[in-house]
């Protein structure tokens, strides 16, 4: 009997029409459990409009945090004066969303030039659509596409699924032998679109991922290693009985947050590459 996976992969914009001139990303570090109560309470201070990135989790643990330029002195009077220890980790968070959109202007350019598909950039719902149709056209002994169902838009929902008969690498193929494996590109697509036709702020294995480009991952559950939450797509899958489900937390490195560069699609990819594949040989070695 084959093994069914579905793997699920979270697409984030990095544009926007609203303007952020002038707002920053804050680093901040609590030492103790005090501090990240006054944090979490800065946070639900309506008026100041702060967003984490990364919330307060922990102390010594550091957490991201934008801030509009209009508020930003009050927050850092409230940090100094409460001996909260911060960096500024983006110094104008506007300069960044226009320099992604201008490299994904360029891109699509280079694109309709070349009629190719630049893994690089980041795309539109339509275009990553499109793409999905021209895989399947294109090799439709190795993938296929299926629709699964409607957003709450009636946007599709749409999974690809692997064939069996892939043939180069012999780990690959032994794993396409015994799982079905499908991946779903776009969980989110009313979301993705908004995020490029709206004007609010997107937001939205450990040693073989560090032995590609370094980067420095942490395993454990995700109330551990990100924050708490409630609800999310893990808690849902244990909850329809899938033995396993888990969460990659990819790249920043610590630079970017959430607006993290077109440059790093592809090494943030192949550095997760073989963690994943180590998960799924260990899957089909435990199915049950």
């Amino acid at each position: 009997m084959k093994v069914l996976l579905v793997f699920t992969a979270l697409l984030v914009g990095t544009f926007s029409e609203q303007l952020f001139v002038g707002d920053q990303v804050l680093r901040v570090v609590a030492s103790d459990e005090e501090q990240i109560a006054l944090l979490r309470a800065l946070g639900e201070q309506v008026d100041l409009q702060i967003d984490f990135w990364r919330d307060p989790t922990k102390p010594g643990r550091p957490a991201d945090l934008r801030v509009p330029f209009s508020r930003l002195q009050s927050v850092k009077v409230f940090l100094e004066s409460h001996g909260i220890s911060y960096n500024i980790m983006i110094e104008d968070v506007q300069q960044l969303l226009d320099e992604e959109k201008r490299t994904m202007m360029l891109s699509r350019r280079m694109e309709r030039s070349a009629n190719e598909f630049n893994f690089a950039s980041y795309h539109t719902l339509e275009e990553i659509y499109d793409w999905m149709d021209t895989l399947v056209a294109d090799h439709p002994n190795l993938v296929s596409k299926i629709q699964i169902g409607e957003s709450y838009e009636k946007r599709p929902l749409y999974v690809l699924k692997l064939a069996e008969d892939y043939g180069h690498d012999p780990t690959v193929t032994s794993l396409l032998d015994t799982m079905d494996i499908f991946f779903e590109i776009v969980t989110n697509p009313d979301g993705y679109a908004f995020t490029h036709s709206s004007n609010k702020l997107a937001e939205k294995a450990v040693n073989d991922l560090a032995a590609v480009y370094g980067t420095e991952y942490t395993y454990g559950s995700i109330a551990d290693t990100i924050y708490l939450a409630a609800g999310t797509t893990v808690d849902w899958a244990y909850e329809n009985g899938v033995k396993y489900s888990y969460t990659f937390e990819l790249r920043d490195m610590g630079r970017y947050g959430f607006l993290l560069p077109s440059s790093q699609i592809i090494p943030t990819a192949t550095e997760t590459w073989p963690a994943l594949l180590d998960i799924l040989v260990h899957i089909q070695q435990h199915p049950y």
